[in-house]
């Protein structure tokens, strides 16, 4: 092949991003869903406010990193919504990019298997691409992780300092975007040091240290950020537990949940299940056969990703969003695996049927993941249609109040997690889900205040909505 067929064959894999990008916005979506992504655009857009009308600073357990940039990007743009969306997809092409560097700086030669492996392996996992297209901070902490990965690799092979501040930069950024990654920023941050003593940089390293504290505080000052110690989130020692690794049912903050495997079996799904890398199993087999010849960097990979698996393994809750994070560096270490198999199959003759066989399946599996997410979006954007005649009115509910706060700008929602109601505004409205809310929130904030609603209250059906929504008149 010759050397432009190469470049356009490196460039699959951006070109499959944004196609997939520009479809779900002609469809209409516009990268918004449930709750979280809500409030980073709450978020987003009160940062804009404090720069530009002088409003008070946002408060939030989110850290300030993701909706930082969504504000800037707003300001370009023309809009916080698209600023966040914007985000997330430079993100995700920066990742493929670092991605694909982190690949030839650790392994020789095999070009061709590096931009296969990319498009057909990282592109093509559902829980990366739908990453890149919704407006979360996922794949904007990936990104920052991975490229402070690549340029602590390039550090050690070119030695120039600037690297050093550059990494430090983005470990930065990194952290202001998602507090767990200070579980597996410490590995390339150490190997950093490690270098930086060798090359006698001491200088430079010590004032990439400064410039990355002097970012971060920086940063953080950009919002009143809740400590996670006293705000009940997973990551706080009151939920942290290392007996989780053995459990599979949790009653936490996000409700009572039952799962199907204990935690530190699920963690391992990032090396097999259908959401990141289906045939990972196998690539880890081939792997085992040609575990002499990794390079020694390539193997030290494995320290933050086992460190974060077992971190995430003690949570109370189990979300495949939560080990996205370290989805790539598990993809470069099994990468000799996929290149053994794919050799298996070129001398089987059969490269070409299972190729074609893991393009269908990806297909589905990418399908049905974005689904959710594009269907979900549609019922809120329909639902706040539906509700502004009574944009005027103090309506009282949970999960859907948060899309509606940032859909109805003005309307007035009070959330029936946050605190048990002694008493309740007569005059208000009552948006609430019993049907998908009685089991998982049984004897929590949102039944308990239901419960109340109904037997000191009269309530009148106003509007029904599919799946069991219904706004209520308080009597």
């Amino acid at each position: 092949m010759n050397q432009s067929g190469k470049s356009y064959l490196h460039l699959f894999p951006f070109f499959g991003m944004l196609m997939v990008f520009v479809l779900l916005r002609a469809l209409g979506f516009d990268g918004f869903f449930g709750q979280d992504s809500y409030e980073y655009l709450r978020l987003s857009r009160q940062m804009q406010a404090s720069w530009l009308e002088n409003a008070p600073v946002a408060e939030a357990i989110y850290p300030p990193g993701y909706p930082f940039l969504g504000a800037v990007l707003g300001l370009i743009t023309g809009s916080s919504e698209w600023g966040l969306s914007m985000v997330s997809l430079l993100a995700g092409l920066l990742s493929l990019w670092f991605f694909r560097q982190i690949l030839d700086l650790l392994y020789q030669g095999q070009h061709t298997e590096k931009t296969i492996f990319t498009l057909l392996v990282l592109l093509v996992s559902p829980a990366f691409l739908k990453a890149s297209q919704v407006a979360m901070s996922d794949m904007c902490a990936l990104c920052l992780v991975l490229g402070t990965v690549f340029l602590a690799l390039q550090y050690d092979q070119k030695g120039r300092s600037a690297l050093l501040f550059a990494a430090a930069s983005l470990a930065a950024l990194a952290v202001s975007v998602r507090i767990a990654t200070l579980v597996v920023l410490p590995f390339p941050v150490l190997f950093l040091a490690w270098k930086s003593f060798e090359k006698k940089h001491f200088l430079a390293w010590i004032g990439s240290v400064l410039t990355a504290v002097i970012l971060l505080v920086g940063l953080f000052q950009l919002q009143h950020f809740s400590s996670l110690l006293a705000s009940g989130h997973p990551y706080s020692p009151d939920h942290w537990n290392p007996a989780n690794f053995f459990r599979k049912e949790f009653h936490s903050y996000e409700g009572n949940m039952v799962y199907t495997l204990p935690n530190l079996v699920f963690v391992t799904g990032i090396f097999y299940h259908k959401a990141f890398q289906f045939w990972g199993g196998i690539y880890l087999v081939f792997l085992l056969r040609n575990w002499k010849s990794i390079p020694f960097n390539a193997r030290l990979l494995w320290l933050p990703v086992v460190a974060y698996l077992l971190f995430m393994a003690g949570l109370s809750v189990q979300n495949e969003r939560y080990l996205l994070l370290v989805f790539p560096l598990a993809l470069i270490l099994v990468f000799p695996g996929f290149v053994g198999l794919v050799n298996l199959l070129k001398q089987k003759k059969l490269w070409i049927p299972a190729l074609a066989l893991h393009l269908a399946m990806q297909l589905f599996l990418n399908y049905r993941s974005l689904r959710g997410p594009v269907r979900l979006s549609a019922f809120e954007k329909n639902m706040a249609a539906d509700l502004q005649p009574f944009r005027n009115q103090k309506v009282y509910s949970f999960s859907v109040d948060v899309a509606l706060q940032q859909r109805i700008p003005g309307m007035e929602f009070l959330n029936l997690w946050e605190k048990r109601y002694g008493e309740f505004d007569p005059d208000a409205m009552v948006l609430f889900n019993e049907t998908e809310f009685a089991k998982d929130w049984a004897g929590q904030n949102p039944m308990l205040n239901w419960e109340k609603l109904q037997n000191d209250y009269r309530l009148r059906p106003v509007k029904s909505w599919p799946d069991g929504w219904a706004l209520y008149e308080i009597d």
